[in-house]
C-alpha cells in the first residue's frame, strides 16, 4: 500500500548514481569500494577546458533547507556552509571553515538571526557579506562528538576571553567595593553591578575592534523556481545575467537526480550533437523527434542558446497517433541551466535541468518538473 500511495500521491524524489549502477550490472569479483576507487583513478585530468566554468549553478532545492538549518555543500571546488536565516528565511552561503581555527561551521554550528555561529569559540558571521560580528562572550551549547560524527550531548561552556574579563574586573573593583562600604551598599552589590556594566562595555569594545582578517567569504545566491542557485566566476566578477523563471501557475512536482562522471562540457554538447531528426521504434510504434538549435543574437545574451523540439508517435510510420504530438521550446542558460517548456494535449508544463560540478569529472544533474495542479501525480512521476 505504501508503494502504491507513493506512486499516486507523493512527489518524485529519486537519485541515481550511474557509476554505481554500472558496477551493479558488471559481473566481477572486485568489491564495490575497490571498483569505485579504480574507476575514479582512471579519470585523470588532461588538456581539458576549465572544469569549473562561470555561471549560475544549483546548490539545492528550496524545500531541502529549512529556517535555521545548516548544510555542508561541496561544489565547484568549494566547501560551503549553506544555511537559512531565522527571521528573513533568506538562504546564505559562507566558506565552511571558521577563520579562527578552522572548525567546520556545519558541524554543530548554529543560526542566530541571520548569522552563523561557530560551535567552538562562538565567532559569528553575517551571511550577507561574511563579516565577523562577534568573537563570542555568550555561552552557547558545545557539541560533544563521537567518532562516527554524531552529536551525542551538549555542554554549556564559556570562552577564555569571557572568563579572563571577569577575573580582571573583580581585581579592579574589589578595592572600590571596600571604599563604598560605608554607604550601606554591600561589596557584593557593587561587584555585580560593575561586573555587568564592564562586561557589556568589554563586549562592545571587543566587537568594534574585530579585524578584517576575521571576516569570511560569502557567496552570491539567488532563490528562484523553488531552487537555490550560486553564482561562480573564476575572476570574481559579479553576475551579469539572471536565472530564468518558469511560467506562472505551475507548481513544483518532484525531482530526479543523477550522478554522472564526465566533464561538464560533455552534457550541454550532447543535445546539439543529436541529428536534426531521430527515429526509434517499439514494435509498430515509431517515435520521431526533430530538433533545431540557435544561439541568441541579442546583446548581452551570449550565454543563451535556444532550441525547438517536436515529437510525434506514428503507427508504422503510416499515420500519427492521437495526442502524441509534443512541442518543446527552451534554452540553455550558461553551462548549468536548461529550461524546457512543454506543450501537450494534456496541458503545458516546464522542466528545469541543472548541472552542478561536484568535482572536476563529477556532475550532479537534476531534473525538476513544474505542472498545473490538475495533472495527476502518477502522470508527473511517470514522465
Amino acid at each position: 500500500m505504501k508503494f502504491i500511495y507513493g506512486i499516486l500521491f507523493e512527489p518524485l524524489d529519486r537519485v541515481i548514481d550511474l557509476e554505481q549502477e554500472q558496477h551493479n550490472h558488471t559481473h566481477t569479483t572486485i568489491s564495490h569500494s575497490s571498483h569505485h576507487l579504480a574507476s575514479r583513478y582512471r579519470k585523470r585530468l588532461g588538456e581539458f577546458p576549465p572544469v569549473y566554468p562561470n555561471g549560475w549553478f544549483k546548490v539545492c532545492n528550496s524545500w531541502e533547507l529549512k529556517p535555521g538549518q545548516v548544510k555542508y555543500v561541496r561544489m565547484l571546488g568549494l566547501e560551503l556552509a549553506l544555511y537559512r536565516g531565522e527571521k528573513s528565511h533568506r538562504a546564505y552561503a559562507l566558506d565552511a571553515y571558521c577563520t579562527h581555527l578552522g572548525a567546520n561551521l556545519t558541524v554543530g554550528g548554529q543560526v542566530h538571526g541571520e548569522c552563523l555561529t561557530c560551535p567552538f569559540h562562538h565567532w559569528s558571521f553575517k551571511g550577507e557579506n561574511g563579516q565577523c560580528v562577534s568573537l563570542g562572550n555568550i555561552p552557547i551549547e558545545m557539541p560533544m562528538i563521537k567518532k562516527n560524527g554524531k552529536l551525542v550531548q551538549h555542554l554549556q561552556v564559556r570562552d577564555d576571553s569571557f572568563q579572563d574579563c571577569q577575573k580582571v574586573e573583580y581585581c579592579e573593583h574589589r578595592d572600590v567595593a571596600a571604599q563604598l562600604n560605608e554607604k550601606s551598599t554591600t561589596p557584593k552589590d557593587i561587584l555585580i553591578q560593575t561586573t555587568t556594566t564592564n562586561t557589556e562595555e568589554h563586549k562592545h569594545s571587543q566587537n568594534s575592534k574585530i579585524p578584517s582578517q576575521a571576516n569570511t567569504k560569502s557567496y552570491i545566491l539567488e532563490e528562484k523556481n523553488d531552487q537555490i542557485y550560486l553564482w561562480f566566476d573564476a575572476e570574481g566578477r559579479p553576475p551579469h545575467w539572471k536565472v530564468p523563471s518558469v511560467r506562472p501557475n505551475l507548481k513544483t512536482h518532484g525531482k530526479l537526480a543523477h550522478h554522472i562522471y564526465c566533464h561538464i562540457q560533455e552534457i550541454p554538447e550532447n543535445g546539439p550533437d543529436a541529428p536534426q531528426e531521430m527515429k526509434y521504434t517499439f514494435g509498430w510504434i515509431w517515435n520521431i523527434w526533430g530538433a533545431k538549435w540557435q544561439k541568441s543574437t541579442l546583446e548581452h545574451q551570449d550565454h543563451i542558446a535556444y532550441f525547438q523540439v517536436q515529437h510525434v508517435s506514428t503507427f508504422n510510420d503510416l499515420f500519427n497517433i492521437p495526442f502524441s504530438v509534443v512541442d518543446v521550446n527552451g534554452g540553455q542558460y550558461g553551462p548549468g541551466i536548461v529550461m524546457f517548456e512543454f506543450s501537450t494535449p494534456l496541458g503545458s508544463f516546464d522542466l528545469i535541468q541543472t548541472v552542478t560540478p561536484v568535482g572536476p569529472l563529477h556532475q550532479h544533474v537534476e531534473h525538476v518538473i513544474y505542472c498545473p495542479w490538475f495533472i495527476p501525480r502518477w502522470l508527473q512521476n511517470g514522465f
